[in-house]
């Protein structure tokens, strides 16, 4: 009775961890999130695959085509995209918790290794952040996770295997290549192991399914994408990959956040039954690792907060977390003695060592990212709203800017991406993208820069001397300290319209400067938190 009473409250802990991570992290949304957006919606209006909509040329700036096209079904149904998207990302994060504790429970046979598993994915803010952030970080995540269990259940050589898990795998794999293109790689690695494992017969059925399921399928968008956006790779590769020095920095503070993991996991195969099946395990697993994380490190990560491009494999760590510590600490309770008394103990003081890094990682980010929605919306929201209300001709509703997701989204102006990400000629000509940008002629230019009114340099490599010759700056619009929006205006758009565009962006500047006036984040969100509680209906009630 005593055991399950702690059972109880147990799953009563983590509900209310979940309720507290998502009231938290509800207001977040990732600007880079309004990108996806405005392509599922130019597919819902009828416009085609493309970033601005009157455009005839296809730009493929996204890279998360299945996400894409799921997020056509809002703007269809006229719902709310942030809400929908939300919920979803919530609905998955619960699924792949249940998945991890059903299938640990069912390697287990206890209960606590279960929790082990999903009770650190449950208190990490990062969870909450990507689950809500709009973004399929969490959905690619929990399909790494499928894909790693299938891996896993194959690693047992010359075992017959169902038909359905032989389709199940290679579609699996192309599920995970849709979300993002580099999970075809740890699917890969999943369909050799699992092919090296079966007996001869249904290798032969394996190679077949991946043909039909896999393969054929995935030839016919790649060739279809090629023609239809005439290139290979999404235009985000060409912007991000070749930062080696980038991508190994990363990689190195990646392993220091899971450090413990792998000296648990490392030290748990000293107790596997046998040697084989301990080398094919361990090499299984660190194939897997690689392949989903080799195209981080070849990269420049941008918006790589809460370790963003490592939590597609926070789930499979915390899998290979939970059953490293059984492994360890089972052999440990059945030794006897005092040392099995405080197996348990043991248990629970060794995970909280692991996860410490990673919950002092997202520690230093959860204030900020708790205030980037507001602060979000008084500057870059309200300078959107604010060029989509200004009348003026259609031919001049034209801007340029770095941060390509919710100012081109509300405001619904042509838009030339400095970055490239949806501009194909910008990633394609890097050191000629200032000049492209001069010769289109942009009625707004948005240039950011991190020290206010006399900014040193802009991100993103503007050059200021070849584009704001005929141009005049109007306002600084703050968003974060160390973070300002400088906005220009082109000098020969008629007068009344530079009047009307000038005074409307000079009020957006003052009111963001007044609303994210405060330095201190935390004092910030502590303010955000009281207004938020006492806004919440059945709060308020309480309250009253």
């Amino acid at each position: 009775m005593h055991n399950i009473n702690f059972r109880s409250a147990t799953w009563i802990v983590l509900a209310v961890t979940f309720l507290i991570g998502t009231f938290v992290a509800w207001e977040f949304t990732a600007d880079d999130w309004f990108i996806t957006f405005r392509y599922s919606r130019n597919l819902a209006e009828g416009n085609g695959l493309v970033w601005n909509p009157e455009s005839t040329n296809p730009v493929e700036g996204y890279t998360n085509v299945l996400w894409m096209l799921l997020m056509v079904v809002p703007h269809v149904l006229s719902w709310s995209p942030e809400l929908f998207s939300k919920l979803i990302g919530l609905v998955t994060l619960l699924v792949c918790c249940a998945t991890l504790y059903r299938y640990v429970l069912r390697k287990t046979d206890n209960h606590w290794y279960g929790i082990a598993a999903i009770g650190p994915l449950l208190f990490l803010p990062s969870s909450y952040f990507h689950s809500l952030s709009g973004l399929e970080t969490i959905l690619y995540a929990f399909i790494v996770l499928i894909l790693f269990i299938i891996g896993l259940e194959s690693n047992p050589g010359g075992r017959d295997m169902t038909h359905k898990l032989l389709i199940f795998a290679p579609v699996t794999v192309l599920l995970a290549g849709l979300i993002r293109p580099e999970g075809l790689l740890p699917g890969t690695v999943v369909l050799f192991f699992l092919f090296r494992s079966l007996k001869r017969t249904q290798r032969r059925r394996l190679v077949g399914y991946t043909a039909a399921f896999l393969v054929l399928p995935g030839l016919v968008y790649v060739i279809w994408r090629y023609y239809y956006f005439g290139w290979l790779l999404p235009n985000t590769f060409y912007v991000k990959f070749g930062s080696a020095a980038n991508g190994i920095e990363w990689l190195i503070g990646s392993f220091i956040s899971i450090i413990g993991v792998v000296i648990v996991a490392t030290f748990a195969h000293r107790f596997s039954s046998s040697f084989p099946h301990r080398l094919r395990s361990a090499s299984y697993i660190i194939s897997f690792l690689i392949a989903a994380i080799l195209p981080y490190c070849v990269s420049k990560l941008m918006m790589n907060y809460m370790h963003r491009f490592l939590f597609h494999l926070m789930p499979v760590i915390m899998l290979i977390l939970a059953l490293s510590l059984e492994m360890t600490f089972g052999k440990l309770r059945e030794t006897g003695g005092s040392a099995a008394n405080h197996a348990y103990g043991y248990l629970i003081v060794t995970m909280c060592i692991c996860i410490f890094p990673l919950l002092h990682g997202d520690k230093r980010e959860v204030a900020h990212l708790a205030l980037y929605e507001s602060h979000l919306t008084n500057a870059h929201v309200a300078l959107a709203k604010s060029l989509k209300e200004a009348d003026m001709p259609d031919e001049l509703k034209t801007l340029t800017l770095g941060d390509v997701g919710v100012i081109p989204y509300i405001s619904d102006w042509h838009t030339y991406d400095f970055v490239g990400l949806t501009d194909e000629v910008v990633a394609h000509d890097r050191q000629g993208k200032s000049r492209y940008i001069a010769n289109k002629q942009p009625t707004v230019m948005i240039l950011y820069s991190d020290d206010g009114p006399r900014p040193n340099g802009y991100q993103f490599g503007f050059e200021p001397e070849i584009m704001l010759s005929a141009y005049q700056e109007v306002a600084f619009i703050k968003w974060f300290p160390n973070y300002y929006l400088e906005v220009f205006l082109r000098r020969d758009i008629p007068a009344p319209v530079y009047a009307d565009l000038e005074q409307r962006i000079r009020a957006v500047s003052e009111s963001a400067a007044i609303k994210n006036a405060a330095s201190d984040d935390r004092a910030g969100l502590l303010t955000r938190l009281k207004q938020r509680l006492a806004n919440a209906p059945i709060i308020s009630l309480l309250l009253k």
